[in-house]
C-alpha cells in the first residue's frame, strides 16, 4: 500500500461488510427471544419464531413479530449504502393438513418504527434446513446512513403467517447474516485534484490522477438528484495523459458530479460528490475564469493571442477549440500574474 504525506483527495472503493445479530426481541408483546448465533448450527435452532400449537383451526395465524437487532456496525460516516442483504437459514416442524408457513413481513426496524419496503416472499417454509435471501438495491436506501444502521436499535423485523387447517408446528431460525455493501473514501489517495465550476452556465469538470493508473478508464459521471448516475465523458488514462477537463452542456439548475476510475475485472474506485448550482449570477465574461487554475476560456478570431509574464517573458501555452470558446491551458504553469493580449483588448491573469 502506498502513503502520501500532502493532501490530495480519495477515491472510494466499494466495501462489504457482514455481520450478526445478538438480539432478538418480539415487537408485539413484553417476551423476548435468545438469539445466540455465531455460525451456522445445523439443527441447533437459534430462536423460534412462532410459538402457537393448536388444532383443527381453518384460516390464517400470524406469529408474533420479532426483530433481530445488535447488528454492532461501524460504519464510517460519510458512507453510501449501496445494497443491504439479508440471508436466513430456516425450516419449519409440522403435522398439517393443507397447511403452510409463509413469510408475512421481512422489513427494517429502528426504535420500535418498521422502514423501508416489505421485502416478504410468498414461498412456503420447508421443513428441511433450507437458506433464502432478501436483498435491498441503492434506490431504496435513499433513508438510510451510517448513522442510523450503527444505531444497536437498527434491524431486520420479521412475521410469518400459517395457512390451513392447523394441527401442530413450531418454526425457528438456524442462522442469519446481513451483508451491507457501501462506498466511502477509504483508499489511498489517488486523485490529485478534482474541481467542478460553472463557466457561462455550463459546467467545467477539471481533474487530475496520479500516473500509476495506464490504460485504465477515468468517467465522468453526472446525476440529476445525486442517486441515478449517467457517464457523460471518458477517458483513457497514461502517463502522460493524468489531468483533464469536460464541459458538459445541462439546463439543470442543480448538477451532481464524480468520477469513477474503472479497472478490469475489479470494483471501480469513486469519488466524493461534487455538486454545483447554477444561476444567472453564474455566468462570467470571458476570458474566464479568473483566477485560473487550470483552462482559461476567452473569445478570439483566430485564437491568436499573446501571454506575457510581468517581467515580459512570452509564453506559448496550447490553445484549441472548445465549443463556442477558445481553451488554454495554464495547469503546467506557475502562480502569479500574466497579461493576455486578443485582437480586442488586453486583459490581466491571475493564475493560481
Amino acid at each position: 500500500m502506498i502513503l502520501f504525506a500532502f493532501p490530495y483527495q480519495v477515491f472510494s472503493q466499494v466495501q462489504k461488510v457482514t455481520v450478526y445479530p445478538n438480539a432478538v426481541v418480539a415487537e408485539t408483546n413484553s417476551g423476548e427471544y435468545k438469539f445466540q448465533h455465531t455460525d451456522l448450527a445445523a439443527g441447533q435452532p437459534d430462536g423460534k419464531f412462532m410459538t402457537t400449537s393448536s388444532s383443527g383451526i381453518l384460516g390464517m395465524q400470524y406469529s408474533n413479530i420479532v426483530v433481530l437487532r445488535k447488528f454492532n456496525f461501524n460504519l464510517p460516516p460519510h458512507a453510501v449504502v449501496t445494497s443491504i442483504q439479508v440471508n436466513i437459514t430456516r425450516r419449519t416442524s409440522e403435522s398439517h393438513l393443507l397447511f403452510g408457513v409463509y413469510d408475512h413481513l421481512v422489513q427494517f426496524s429502528l426504535n420500535g418504527t418498521r422502514i423501508g419496503p416489505n421485502k416478504a416472499k410468498s414461498s412456503k417454509w420447508s421443513t428441511q434446513l433450507s437458506s433464502v435471501e432478501y436483498k435491498w438495491e441503492s434506490e431504496e436506501l435513499a433513508d438510510i446512513h451510517p448513522a442510523m444502521m450503527n444505531n444497536e436499535e437498527f434491524g431486520i423485523a420479521l412475521q410469518i403467517k400459517s395457512s390451513g387447517i392447523n394441527l401442530a408446528h413450531s418454526n425457528y431460525v438456524d442462522g442469519i447474516s446481513l451483508t451491507v455493501q457501501y462506498i466511502t473514501s477509504v483508499l489511498p489517495a489517488a486523485l490529485k485534484f478534482f474541481d467542478v465550476r460553472a463557466v457561462n452556465g455550463i459546467s467545467e469538470i477539471s481533474w487530475e490522477v496520479l500516473s500509476d493508473f495506464p490504460g485504465e478508464e477515468l468517467i465522468v459521471e453526472y446525476s440529476v438528484d445525486g442517486k441515478d448516475w449517467v457517464p457523460v465523458c471518458t477517458k483513457i488514462l497514461s502517463a502522460s495523459n493524468t489531468k483533464g477537463n469536460y464541459l458538459h452542456n445541462v439546463k439543470d439548475n442543480i448538477r451532481h458530479y464524480r468520477l469513477k476510475l474503472s479497472f478490469k475485472n475489479e470494483i471501480p474506485w469513486i469519488s466524493k460528490i461534487k455538486t454545483l448550482t447554477v444561476s444567472e449570477k453564474t455566468a462570467e465574461k470571458p476570458p474566464f475564469p479568473n483566477p485560473v487554475q487550470n483552462v482559461l476560456y476567452f473569445r478570439s478570431k483566430e485564437g491568436k493571442v499573446v501571454l506575457l509574464g510581468l517581467d515580459g517573458r512570452r509564453y506559448a501555452p496550447s490553445v484549441y477549440l472548445k465549443g463556442d470558446y477558445f481553451a488554454m491551458d495554464l495547469s503546467g504553469f506557475p502562480p502569479g500574474i500574466y497579461m493576455l493580449i486578443t485582437e480586442d483588448d488586453t486583459y490581466k491573469i491571475l493564475k493560481q
